[in-house]
């Protein structure tokens, strides 16, 4: 699919706050939470299976507990 549509670009905008809203801009502002460079897709594909294969391991215990 293209992202062009009669001759239009597509462009990505950067959703900004007002000045009311605006964080500090001190040294606390750079540093960022642990997990916002985490992205499941960067994993390879090995990994991923090893996640889905704990989650469903994970979820019939669960049920087998319940049952039990």
């Amino acid at each position: 699919m293209r992202s062009e549509r009669r001759g239009e670009l597509h462009r990505h905008v950067t959703l900004v706050s007002g000045a009311h809203e605006a964080p500090p801009l001190g040294a606390a502002a750079m540093v960022r939470p642990a997990g916002a460079g985490v992205s499941l897709l960067r994993l390879s594909v090995p990994a991923r299976l090893v996640i889905v294969a704990a989650a469903a391991a994970l979820l019939w215990l669960s049920v087998l507990w319940a049952l039990t």
